[in-house]
């Protein structure tokens, strides 16, 4: 009887994400037990991704938000446009650089979080 019941409800067991996009990382285990409303999964969506691109610091001069460019991406050996979305306001003085936010702007293919 017990068995019985334990399989109706796996049976039941159904997850739904709020949105379309992958798993980024896991956050329970394999038989792990939780609770309802315990989260599962980190999902990141598809549709606005973004990058944190670390620059030159000598590029404050002419680096404006809002700016378009061509981000490289040695992993998939393609050039995505992107847009800056925000500077940081503070540089690192060992490697003299800077780190942009930037929105990858579509179309994009073959692009993961992460």
């Amino acid at each position: 009887m017990k068995c019985d019941i334990a399989a109706i409800n796996v049976s039941r067991c159904e997850i739904n994400a709020p949105f379309d996009g992958k798993i980024a990382s896991k956050k329970v285990s394999k038989y792990q037990s939780i609770k309802p409303q315990d989260e599962l999964f980190e999902i990141v969506g598809l549709d606005n991704l973004e990058a944190r691109v670390v620059v030159p610091s000598s590029w404050l001069v002419w680096l404006k938000r809002g700016m378009e460019f061509g981000l490289s991406v040695d992993e998939t050996k393609t050039t995505l446009k992107a847009q800056i979305v925000q500077i940081d306001s503070v540089v690192d003085p060992t490697s003299q650089s800077i780190t942009i936010r930037a929105k990858l702007i579509k179309p994009f293919e073959n692009i993961f979080p992460g």
